[in-house]
C-alpha cells in the first residue's frame, strides 16, 4: 500500500515535501485478518477519488496517475493471492 500511495500530493494539507500520507498507513494484522488505516484529512480523496476537495476543480487527480481505488484493488490482489496459495496447499 505504501509503495502504491502518492508522494507529492498536491492538497491544502500537505506539506511542500510530501510523503506525510505514504508514511501515515497503519497496520493491524492478526491470523487471519488485517486492519489497513490512513487518518489524514486528505487520504480519501487521494486513495479513493471521492470527497475531492475544491482545488482540484472536483476532478481526481495525482502526479503519479494513480487509478483512484488503489488501496481497494490492491487489497482484493492480496486475498487472491492468499486463496491461491491455500489451493496449492502453502
Amino acid at each position: 500500500m505504501k509503495k502504491a500511495t502518492p508522494v507529492r500530493v498536491v492538497y491544502e494539507g500537505e506539506p511542500k515535501g510530501g510523503g506525510q500520507l505514504r508514511a501515515a498507513w497503519q497496520t493491524d494484522i492478526k491470523k487471519f485478518q488485517g486492519t489497513v488505516t490512513n487518518n489524514l484529512p486528505y487520504a480519501e480523496p487521494v486513495c479513493f477519488g471521492t470527497n475531492l476537495p475544491p482545488s482540484w476543480g472536483r476532478r481526481y487527480r495525482t502526479r503519479q496517475k494513480t487509478v483512484p481505488g488503489f488501496p481497494e484493488l490492491i487489497g482484493k490482489e492480496l486475498e487472491q493471492y492468499v486463496l491461491k496459495q491455500i489451493r496449492r496447499g502453502i
